[in-house]
């Protein structure tokens, strides 16, 4: 997942809820006139973007959430949403949900954290002309695949 190892860190939960990822990806192509050349996709686990924090006392602990994230994309040269989703028939800023239902025991206080986990596709935008392609721009799209839940021993509350 790409994460840093931490010693406090008991358990790490991942949802992912994208039940036709490939067909998604492969749809980045613009029809006849755009295309994207050396793209490039990676999936990551975004920890600077904690959508939900729970501190939790020793004992059972139950959380049941519905998280909803926002696919994102940046390009410059003109290239807009607008033209993507007319061109890929894919709503590149639409929202996805995930709900999920989960539970342990734990003997310590813990300070549970959720973040997303996103599709991220790099690559360049070129025009296709009959008899050199240009170059218009690079782009990003990140589509949210899931969320984590990471469960840590917290160590403030074992002090006090």
């Amino acid at each position: 997942m790409g994460l840093k190892y931490d010693p406090d860190v008991i358990e790490i939960y991942r949802h992912i809820d994208v039940p036709n990822e490939n067909a998604m990806i492969q749809t980045l192509y613009f029809g006849d006139d755009y295309c994207i050349k050396n793209k490039k996709i990676t999936r990551k686990t975004d920890k600077s973007n904690v959508l939900r924090q729970y501190k939790r006392p020793a004992g059972k602990v139950k959380i049941s959430e519905s998280v909803s994230i926002s696919n994102t994309f940046s390009a410059s040269g003109g290239v807009t949403s607008k033209i993507l989703n007319a061109q890929l028939g894919y709503n590149v800023t639409k929202t996805n949900k995930f709900s999920i239902s989960w539970s342990n025991t734990y003997k310590y206080p813990v300070t549970i954290k959720i973040y997303p986990i996103y599709s991220i596709t790099t690559g360049e935008v070129w025009e296709k002309d009959l008899f050199f392609d240009d170059k218009i721009t690079t782009g990003k799209m990140k589509v949210p695949m899931g969320i984590v839940f990471i469960v840590s021993k917290d160590i403030k509350q074992l002090q006090n």
